[in-house]
């Protein structure tokens, strides 16, 4: 899909592209907007009103899998690793969320599921969120995890970064200031 055009509105950029939204995104977005989510969404921003708080650790994990549950700078980092079948591989694994939303019960199904199909180690942070954090503040904490990683003989090629939505791009956008 092109983009032809532009425009800012002081907030925001508004891209125009060639194609007009399909009916069911607008009747999304229509029901966004009779629902009010977007205005709670803006309220909750301002107000910082989001909880900083994880989901619960479902107990299915905790049979399954070796858990150990740490802290770092306040925040936990949690390592859930195969009891039997394991291999080299460690995932840090970031959570998405829109950088303002913390660990669901959705990121603890699907981590569980990754970490039957792949028996590697994961390791989950609860890296700061925004408004009160930016990467300034989250790209220490994951490094001093990857050097904890690195110091304690896992090979760096045996480890990979992987996030869902935002956590994605914070993988990423790490990755990439690991080679700069």
């Amino acid at each position: 899909m092109s983009v032809y055009g532009q425009t800012n509105t002081g907030t925001s950029i508004t891209y125009i592209h060639d194609k007009p939204a399909s009916f069911k995104a607008r009747c999304i977005k229509s029901i966004l907007a009779l629902a009010g989510a977007k205005k709670r969404l803006e309220k909750n921003m301002t107000r910082k009103s989001f909880s900083q708080e994880p989901a619960k650790l479902p107990k299915s994990l905790e049979n399954k899998f070796d858990v150990t549950v740490i802290e770092k700078n306040g925040r936990k980092v949690w390592t859930f690793k195969p009891k039997d079948k394991s291999t080299d591989r460690v995932v840090l694994y970031i959570h998405g969320g829109a950088y303002i939303h913390n660990i669901t019960a959705f990121h603890w199904k699907f981590i569980e599921a990754l970490l039957t199909q792949t028996n590697a180690t994961f390791i989950v942070p609860d890296y700061q969120l925004a408004p009160q954090a930016t990467y300034k503040e989250v790209f220490p904490f994951i490094q001093n995890i990857y050097q904890e990683l690195l110091q304690s003989n896992v090979s760096p090629q045996n480890i990979q970064f992987m996030g869902d939505s935002a956590g994605g791009g914070l993988a990423l956008a790490f990755a990439q200031y690991l080679r700069d």
